[in-house]
């Protein structure tokens, strides 16, 4: 557990992701080898949710690690309220940026999309029911070595928790996916592999 004062997370240094990329939950904060992400949203049924999600992660890291996922290290906690969590710092870019770019080859492409598949895979052969849950470009990063880790997995499905949607579901209709009490489609792996083939499409 890491813990700050509100002077101290006043003092950290500003991660800017490049203006193209898909990111509104949370601001990012660098530390050596490490990034800070601190959520936006400071309601505190909120923040009860997001804590226990990330303890529901943290646990199913430390059952299946699946070396793909980049998992919360620590909970972050600013004058002793919980607000965000510490993950590795990953040297890389989104995969969005291969993906979106006529310049690289549609091999690369492929293997990329191959190494996201495998992820999504890898989560469903736990046969515990969980789900990425938030399958899009800006949500993989691909490294210099062209490996690729799932990043945001705090939107998970996991155990008892639902995880989130993400665009490629909204205002969808299709009787194949449940949805909850307020109309939105509940995760699940058949979602991540829709969204993925959104990403290939």
């Amino acid at each position: 557990m890491i813990r700050l004062t509100e002077e101290e997370f006043k003092n950290l240094k500003s991660f800017e992701l490049d203006k193209n990329i898909i990111h509104s939950e949370s601001n990012l904060f660098s530390v050596d080898d490490f990034l800070i992400k601190i959520y936006n949203n400071s309601d505190t049924i909120y923040l009860n949710k997001k804590m226990e999600v990330v303890e529901d992660l943290m646990k199913f890291d430390d059952i299946f690690k699946i070396k793909e996922l980049i998992t919360p290290q620590e909970i972050v906690m600013i004058d002793d309220e919980f607000r965000g969590i510490l993950i590795p710092k990953i040297n890389g870019k989104n995969s969005s940026f291969y993906l979106d770019n006529l310049d690289v080859s549609i091999k690369t492409k492929i293997e990329i999309l191959k190494k996201i598949g495998i992820i999504l895979e890898k989560i469903k052969d736990t046969n515990t029911n969980s789900a990425y849950s938030d399958v899009h470009k800006d949500n993989f990063i691909v490294t210099d070595k062209l490996d690729v880790v799932g990043i945001d997995t705090d939107g998970m499905k996991l155990f008892g928790n639902n995880g989130i949607t993400n665009y490629y579901l909204h205002n969808l209709s299709m009787d194949k996916y449940e949805f909850d009490s307020y109309g939105i489609v509940k995760p699940s792996y058949d979602t991540d592999i829709y969204c993925y083939v959104m990403m290939i499409m």
